[in-house]
């Protein structure tokens, strides 16, 4: 017991710390403790060491060394990780609900056009949003601050129950990095998909000198395929969030991913075993360039589809035996 609260000690100060500094602050930390600590120590004689060195924070903040006066030092740490966080709230929700909102009734008559717009005033609003993340993120904490210099919390913490448990060893993380721009990315493409999808009669087709001739996707496939998309893109919503929120591979985090990329490929097969993707006259000017009937066009456009398809479905194949083997790897170790 004695020395999971010493470890747990450690471990909170160390996390408020760059990588670089952990390993070497940990060692002198415990070396401190221990010269500090007589031959034969209960838990109150090491209770006793840590309410010396001080609370975890403030101790943190002074290996640190850099003095960061934005908000009061020893709140710095909680502050850039919670800041981080809304951030990511923030600007994703804007993103979403921006560009559904932009993409209902654009002034742009041309589908460049359009992405500009839409790209343009989609970023003004995610960074608006950014801004006021801070903004709230940052009185928060100055008020925290404020309350914490008049209250003194800092000088009555418990370390026997204040103090985080340590982490579970060995356990693989998600890159976060890589989740957020995977939920950021999907959100953007998925949305314009969604869009067009729906609007697909007035911007995806035949075009001459500023005109659309034809609508490239019939509409009984579209009325086909668009529920089926919508379910995909919640779902991958979804598993983006989860991999942030559990930030590490684990049996749920799996079965969800494996579920989102299962669902993906039920809608490319979907897609290419529709009797009528393509309406009549789009595969009547494409047979025209080609120099081919529109039966053979149709035919071929199917066949390409369906190869490459199968080749994403071998990548995501791959893709789910590593992610199992890491989540039952992560979850062996932990025991």
């Amino acid at each position: 017991m004695k020395q999971d609260l010493r470890e747990r000690y450690v471990y909170d100060v160390t996390r408020r710390l760059p990588e670089s500094m952990r390993d070497e602050v940990a060692k002198e930390l415990r070396a401190n403790m221990d010269d500090m600590l007589p031959e034969s120590p209960n838990e109150d004689d090491l209770v006793k060491v840590m309410r010396t060195l001080g609370h975890p924070r403030n101790l943190a903040n002074e290996y640190r060394g850099t003095k960061r006066y934005l908000i009061a030092p020893e709140w710095m740490g909680d502050y850039l990780r919670v800041l981080k966080v809304v951030l990511i709230v923030f600007c994703t929700i804007s993103l979403v609900f921006g560009l559904i909102e932009n993409l209902k009734s654009p002034e742009a008559d041309s589908p460049f056009l359009v992405v500009l717009e839409v790209f343009s005033k989609t970023l003004s609003g995610v960074i608006d949003s950014a801004f006021r993340a801070f903004g709230i993120v940052t009185l928060i904490f100055a008020a925290i601050n404020l309350a914490g210099q008049r209250c003194k919390d800092l000088e009555k913490w418990d370390p026997k129950h204040d103090l985080p448990q340590l982490p579970e060893a060995h356990v693989i993380k998600i890159n976060r990095a890589g989740a957020v721009a995977e939920l950021i990315v999907g959100s953007i493409f998925g949305v314009i998909w969604i869009w067009l999808l729906y609007h697909h009669a007035q911007y995806l087709g035949w075009w001459e000198s500023g005109v659309m001739l034809d609508p490239l996707f019939s509409e009984t496939f579209v009325q086909t395929i668009m529920p089926l998309y919508l379910v995909s893109f919640v779902l991958g919503l979804i598993v983006s969030a989860a991999k942030l929120g559990y930030g590490e591979w684990n049996p749920i985090i799996a079965a969800l991913h494996t579920l989102e990329q299962v669902f993906s490929i039920v809608v490319m097969f979907t897609f290419v075993g529709q009797p009528e993707i393509f309406t009549h006259g789009i595969l009547q000017r494409g047979a025209e360039m080609f120099q081919m009937t529109s039966t053979e066009l149709a035919q071929n456009i199917v066949k390409g589809l369906s190869g490459f398809f199968i080749f994403i479905s071998l990548m995501i194949g791959i893709d789910l035996v590593t992610t199992w083997v890491k989540a039952i790897r992560g979850k062996k170790t932990t025991k």
